[in-house]
């Protein structure tokens, strides 16, 4: 079903494809990471130009994910590994979010809309004030339910974040972004950590859905060898899982930023990753560059972490049944 290679955890050098096995590094306050061997498995879906917008979807047992640039979203039934695509077109979509009523909801291009994978449709929901030619990037949803999404130009400048309440005009809650991307919340929803890719920094902020963002403060840096962070996960550790885009890596962070572990993958481009099974002990991942890049390039894997996700928050107001 699936090709399965050797996956150690923790591991420090720099792959870029070549090989899976690494000498373990150091992390920053000079302590050795644990190392531990487990399968990576590749998915059989189509390699993805952009794979983007991990969703657990609890409802249908099913994983699904966006490859932006090649204009599909693909769907994995986790209790089988079997792949699908369960939409194509001309769309960018960008984030694929869990509702609370079972279905989807999708950030692409310039606004939010109801993703039916039954019939292969998005339902336009709402517009959001995008400038043209620029477009939507990841999201996540707050403790509330609510859903924060970011924005990105042409010039990876000048993005912005809007809060999106259901029957309400999104707001903006944060300016000067290069690229908005990965999000989580920590401190009982009290602190938002948001990813700024560009800057190659996620910062943390104090967070009350009420008020625009603060100033925030410097929570991670990332080193060079470690590529640019980009999409990230929740563990029910409170440790913060981040996809290194240019640095075939996936990192562990605790609490303080710090780097607690690292899986190495066999591709450069990693873009996202996901909790995901009934358990959520399940991690997916994927990646970019299908047809720029050499294979697997553009592959999605999943693999056992050895620790479970923090569940989701579903979107409140927003989804549609399947088949609605």
């Amino acid at each position: 079903m699936n090709s399965k290679h050797t996956l150690d955890f923790g591991d420090g050098d720099r792959l870029y494809g070549r090989t899976l096995n690494a000498k373990a590094e150091r992390n920053h306050e000079g302590v050795r990471m644990k190392t531990t061997s487990m399968d990576l498995e590749l998915l059989e879906a189509p390699p993805c130009l952009l794979g983007e917008a991990l969703c657990w979807s609890e409802a249908d047992r099913t994983v699904y994910w966006a490859d932006i640039d090649g204009g599909a979203v693909h769907a994995c039934d986790h209790a089988t590994g079997d792949c699908s695509v369960v939409w194509r077109g001309p769309n960018k979509v960008s984030a694929i979010l869990a509702a609370e009523d079972g279905g989807l909801i999708a950030a692409y291009e310039r606004g939010l809309a109801r993703l039916d994978v039954r019939r292969g449709v998005l339902v336009h929901m709402a517009d959001l004030p995008v400038p043209r030619g620029w477009r939507l990037n990841d999201a996540a949803v707050d403790p509330g339910g609510r859903v924060l999404v970011g924005s990105m130009s042409p010039l990876m400048k000048d993005g912005v974040l809007y809060l999106c309440d259901a029957g309400r005009p999104a707001r903006l809650v944060l300016e000067g972004v290069g690229i908005s991307n990965g999000m989580a919340f920590c401190d009982g929803g009290r602190v938002l950590l948001h990813t700024d890719s560009p800057r190659r920094t996620i910062r943390a902020y104090a967070y009350d859905p009420a008020r625009r963002l603060d100033q925030g403060r410097p929570w991670y840096e990332s080193d060079p060898s470690n590529g640019v962070p980009d999409g990230c996960a929740q563990d029910a550790e409170g440790f913060i899982w981040v996809a290194c885009w240019g640095g075939s890596c996936v990192l562990r962070l605790d609490r303080d930023g710090r780097i607690a572990g690292k899986a190495a993958m066999p591709v450069e481009r990693i873009s996202n990753v996901c909790f995901a099974g009934p358990a959520l002990d399940w991690m997916y991942v994927t990646s970019a560059g299908a047809g720029k890049l050499p294979a697997p390039s553009g592959g999605t894997w999943r693999f056992r972490p050895g620790v479970k996700g923090k569940p989701e928050t579903p979107a409140r107001g927003f989804g549609i049944r399947a088949g609605a």
